[in-house]
């Protein structure tokens, strides 16, 4: 192997290595992107949780007094 032919195996091996890293980038964004759209889409449409506290306990605030009905 002579001195041109080394030279472009090398410049060959650096771009190889450059491009699969590159490659290896975009594909993990977009893997990413794809995971996180799909978990915003269904975060619209998940059922509202029940609440879990009694109306009873709420907070002074939250409730209603019989003089506020009016």
């Amino acid at each position: 192997m002579n001195s041109s032919e080394s030279a472009a195996h090398a410049e060959l091996t650096t771009f190889l290595v450059y491009g699969s890293i590159v490659m290896i980038l975009i594909m993990g964004g977009f893997i990413w992107w794809l995971n996180y759209s799909y978990k915003k889409r269904n975060k619209k449409h998940q059922k509202p949780h029940l609440e879990l506290v009694s109306p009873s306990s709420k907070l002074h605030g939250q409730r209603r007094h019989k003089r506020h009905k009016k």
